[in-house]
C-alpha cells in the first residue's frame, strides 16, 4: 500500500476533491464516502507496519561488500530474517529477544550478532544448524536456553551441530543451558554435536565447534554425540566451560583440540571421552567433585565421576588417543579425586577387550610448560590406570620420566611422576 502522503494518496484526494467543485448534491456524499476509504487503507497499513515491521537492511557488512546487515528486535522476524538472508549476511539484534517454545533453523551461512542483547528460548534444541551452514555468533551478549519439559531420557541441547554444519561462538558471547526448577540431568547440553531434527538421531560426521566463549550455566557443556559410525567431527576450545556435571563429554569420533587460555571445570568431570583424539596444548581442566572418584557401566552415557580428565572407553569400543603437552589438571574436590584417571568399566562389564588405548605425556623443552597434575588436599595419587581385563591395551607413557606401563597409581615426585606399578 502507498505511504500516507505519497502520490499516490495525494492524487487520489486531490482527484476525489476536484469532483466536488463541479458536481452537487448526492455527489458530494459519494466524493466525501470515497477520500475516508482511502484514508482508512493508508492508516490501516501504517499500524500494520508499525506493529509488524520488516527486518531493516542497513549497509554491506564491514569488510565484505556483496554481505548485507540484517537489523531484527521482534521475535517473530528473527526466523523470517534468516530466510531471507543470503550466506555471509549478518542478522544483528537491536533489542533483547525471547523465542518462547520456537526453535530456531539456521538455514544459511549467517553471523548472529548479539549486539549487547540477549536470545533466550525454552525449546530442547533452541537453535538447530542444519547440515552445510555455519553460524558465528558474534558481539558481547547472551544465548539463554531454559527447556521447561525435559525428560530424563532425552538429549537437550540448547544449540545443536548436524553433521557438515559448523558453530563459532566468539570471545564476548555467554551460553547459559539450564532447565526449569530441579529437572538437571546429565543429558542437558549448552552444545551437541549431533546429528538430529528433533526426533531422528543419525551419526554425525563432519561437524565443527570453535569455542572461544563462555558456557557459564547448566548441567553439560559440549557433546560428541555417540552413535557408532561418526567421524570427522572437530572440537576447539580457547574459552571457558563451568558446569554442575560434565564439562566435554566426548562421546563420539573427532578430533578435540584444548588450547593455552580455555578454562573447563565440571562439577563431576573436567572431560571424559570415550572415543576419538583429545590433544592438551594447555589451559586449565579441574573437577570439583567432592566424593572419591568412582566408575559406573553405562552405554549410554558418562562412566566416571570426580576427575579432571576421565578416558573410558564407549560400549561402541573405538580407538581412543589422548596426547597430553601442556595444561593442569586439577582435583580441586575432595580427597580421591584424581587429576587423571583411565578406566575400564565398560569392558568389564561387557567382558571384552575393545580397542588400544593410547595415552602420551609430552616432555617439552621448556619444562615450564609441561603438563602438571595436581592432587586433591591430602591426596598422594595424581593418576589411576585400570587395565582391561588384564589386556595390555591400556597404557601410559610418560616421556618426562621414561615410563611406558599400565600403572594401578601414580603419585607425584617433583614436577614428574613416578609410577608405582607392581608388575614393573
Amino acid at each position: 500500500a502507498a505511504k500516507p502522503g505519497s502520490p499516490e494518496v495525494v492524487a487520489a484526494i486531490t482527484g476525489e476533491t476536484s469532483s466536488v467543485a463541479s458536481a452537487g448534491g448526492a455527489a458530494v456524499q459519494q466524493t466525501i464516502a470515497k477520500v475516508a476509504d482511502v484514508v482508512a487503507k493508508e492508516v490501516t497499513a501504517t499500524v500494520e507496519e508499525v506493529q509488524n515491521p520488516k527486518p531493516a537492511a542497513s549497509a554491506p557488512a564491514p569488510g565484505n561488500p556483496s554481505a548485507k546487515t540484517i537489523e531484527v528486535g521482534v521475535s517473530g522476524q528473527l526466523q523470517a530474517a534468516i530466510n531471507a538472508a543470503n550466506n555471509k549476511d549478518t542478522i544483528r539484534l537491536t533489542k533483547s529477544i525471547d523465542m518462547g517454545n520456537t526453535r530456531l533453523d539456521i538455514t544459511k551461512s549467517i553471523t548472529l550478532d548479539l549486539n549487547n542483547n540477549t536470545l533466550s528460548g525454552k525449546e530442547k534444541i533452541m537453535i538447530l544448524i542444519m547440515s552445510g551452514n555455519t553460524l558465528t555468533i558474534t558481539g558481547t551478549g547472551t544465548i539463554d536456553g531454559t527447556a521447561s519439559v525435559v525428560e530424563s531420557n532425552e538429549c537437550k541441547s540448547m544449540i545443536t551441530v548436524r553433521s557438515n554444519a559448523e558453530l563459532v561462538v566468539g570471545e564476548k558471547v555467554t551460553l547459559k543451558s539450564k532447565t526449569n526448577g530441579d529437572n538437571d540431568y546429565n543429558g542437558n547440553y549448552a552444545i551437541a554435536l549431533w546429528n538430529t531434527d528433533g526426533t531422528k538421531t543419525d551419526a554425525v560426521e563432519n561437524a565443527k565447534v570453535f569455542m572461544n566463549g563462555s558456557i557459564a550455566e547448566g548441567m553439560c557443556g559440549i557433546t560428541i554425540e555417540g552413535t557408532k559410525g561418526s567421524k570427522g567431527n572437530v572440537v576447539e576450545v580457547r574459552g571457558s566451560i563451568n558446569v554442575k556435571d560434565q564439562a566435554l563429554y566426548l562421546a563420539g569420533k573427532g578430533t578435540t583440540t584444548i588450547y593455552d587460555k580455555a578454562a573447563i571445570k565440571g562439577g563431576n568431570n573436567g572431560i571424559e571421552i570415550r572415543d576419538g583424539i583429545l590433544y592438551v596444548n594447555g589451559g586449565t581442566i579441574e573437577t570439583s567433585y567432592t566424593p572419591a572418584a568412582s566408575t559406573t557401566a553405562n552405554p549410554t552415557g558418562s562412566t566416571v565421576k570426580g576427575t579432571a580428565l576421565a578416558i573410558s572407553q564407549h560400549t561402541t569400543k573405538q580407538d581412543i588417543e589422548v596426547v597430553i603437552s601442556g595444561g593442569i589438571f586439577k582435583a580441586a574436590g575432595g580427597t580421591g579425586t584424581l587429576p587423571l584417571f583411565v578406566s575400564d568399566v565398560q569392558q568389564k562389564i561387557e567382558n571384552n577387550n575393545g580397542k588400544p588405548i593410547k595415552v602420551v605425556i609430552k616432555d617439552n623443552q621448556d619444562k615450564l610448560k609441561n603438563p602438571q597434575f595436581v592432587a586433591a588436599d591430602n591426596a598422594t595419587k595424581t593418576m589411576k590406570v585400570e587395565t582391561k581385563n588384564g589386556s595390555s591395551g591400556q597404557a601410559i607413557f610418560d616421556e618426562r620420566s621414561q615410563k611406558n606401563d599400565t600403572p594401578s597409581s601414580c603419585t607425584p615426585s617433583g614436577n614428574d611422576l613416578s609410577f608405582n606399578n607392581p608388575q614393573s
